[in-house]
């Protein structure tokens, strides 16, 4: 098999239930670490107010893109130039694409650096801080990293040092070469 790809339709409809999971893992242990009081009082924290969250959600999406590029032109070496961020108009969302092969250990980093860095981090400042909207605010990107975490699935077994090449289209790449 070369192609390891999904169709955005497809790994919105399959993230789903992997949201649902999600929001189970993270928010009922923080209600329970917070205890119902608190956790109601953080809700009304200003920063969960559309006015404020809104952009902030916008800017982090946006930063989930920044550092799948950054991921692909630190790990996989790339230039640049050999990188570029898009906006599909379509589906009201940003992407991130290589136009060269990296390695399969290079990929799985680009691919993951958003969902680790934007999406666990802050989920667990959360229980530090105790901050409601630091947990929403991970669990939001993390639920986000559903396509990311569905492609990564899909590439678990291939090795390391094989070249894959981001797909310009759908979610995922293509096998360009073994190196092994």
């Amino acid at each position: 098999m070369n192609n390891y790809t999904i169709s955005t339709i497809k790994a919105n409809v399959i993230a789903i239930p992997l949201a649902i999971i999600e929001f189970i893992l993270i928010v009922i242990p923080f209600y329970h670490f917070l205890g119902k009081e608190l956790f109601l009082e953080g809700l009304k924290t200003p920063l969960l107010k559309i006015q404020y969250f809104l952009p902030i959600l916008i800017f982090a999406g946006l930063l989930h893109e920044l550092l799948h590029l950054t991921g692909f032109i630190l790990f996989g070496k790339t230039g640049k130039n050999e990188v570029r961020l898009g906006f599909i108009p379509k589906y009201i969302t940003p992407y991130a694409h290589c136009k060269v092969a990296i390695s399969a250990k290079a990929y799985r980093i680009a691919l993951l650096l958003p969902f680790w860095l934007i999406g666990i981090t802050p989920v667990l400042l959360s229980y530090y801080y105790k901050s409601v909207w630091l947990n929403l605010f991970g669990l939001i990107f993390i639920i986000a990293a559903g396509g990311d975490l569905i492609v990564f699935w899909l590439i678990r077994k291939i090795p390391q040092k094989t070249l894959l090449k981001d797909h310009p289209s759908e979610c995922g790449c293509t096998v360009e070469s073994d190196l092994n």
